[in-house]
C-alpha cells in the first residue's frame, strides 16, 4: 500500500511517483536495493564484524523478468559480508531463481510459504524456507535443519511467536518490532 493507503505502490508510475516516495516519520527517501547493496559493500560494510542478513521478498504479482534484473543488481554488488535470502511463492519464480542462481551461487532461494511439506523441504529446488510462525511444525524444521536448509519465521510480532521460533531453534525470525527480541 502506498504511504497514505490510497491503493497499491505498484500501480503508481514509476518516474515522478514511487522514485519519490519517502518513509513514514522520518520523511527520507525511501532507499533502492542498489543503494542498500552499496552501502553494505562499501567500507562501512566490510568494516562490519558481523555478517549482514538480506532478505528480499519478490511478491507472486511480479513478472519473472524481475528475477533477471535482480541477478544483474545481486552479481554487480556481490559481497561475502552479505548473506542473501531470494524469497519466492511460486513454483515457476522457484525454478527460475534455480535456473539464475544455482546452488553453487552464494543467493540463497528460498520459498516463502504459509507452510511446506517434507517433499517440499527435501526439494533441491530450495536452499531455505521462510514460513508462518504460527503454521510451522517441528518435524518440518528439524528435516530442515537435517538437510543442511535454514528456517527464517515470519511474522513474529508477540513474546509468545518469539519464544515459540527460539524454541524451534530456527535460523531467523522476521518482526515488525525488533524490540521484541529482547
Amino acid at each position: 500500500m502506498t504511504v497514505g493507503g490510497s491503493g497499491r505502490v505498484g500501480d503508481r508510475p514509476w518516474n515522478g511517483y514511487i522514485d519519490q516516495l519517502k518513509s513514514v516519520g522520518a520523511d527520507e527517501p525511501v532507499a533502492l536495493l542498489s543503494q542498500v547493496l552499496e552501502l553494505l559493500c562499501s567500507s562501512f560494510g566490510k568494516d562490519c564484524k558481523s555478517q549482514f542478513i538480506l532478505v528480499l521478498d519478490v511478491k507472486d504479482d511480479q513478472s519473472l523478468s524481475i528475477l533477471n534484473e535482480l541477478k544483474v543488481l545481486l552479481d554487480q554488488f556481490w559481497n561475502q559480508n552479505i548473506k542473501i535470502y531470494l524469497g519466492v511463492w511460486r513454483l515457476d519464480f522457484a525454478l527460475h531463481a534455480r535456473q539464475l542462481f544455482p546452488p553453487s551461487h552464494p543467493i540463497i532461494v528460498t520459498l516463502i510459504a504459509d507452510e511446506a511439506d517434507i517433499q517440499t523441504i527435501q526439494s533441491p529446488l530450495y536452499d531455505a524456507f521462510n514460513l508462518d510462525v504460527e503454521r510451522v511444525d517441528e518435524e518440518i524444521v528439524r528435516e530442515a535443519a537435517r538437510l543442511g536448509k535454514d528456517v527464517l519465521l515470519w511474522t513474529c510480532n508477540s513474546g509468545e511467536q518469539i519464544k515459540r521460533a527460539r524454541e524451534l531453534n530456527v535460523q531467523g525470525i522476521l518482526t515488525d518490532d525488533p524490540l521484541l527480541i529482547k
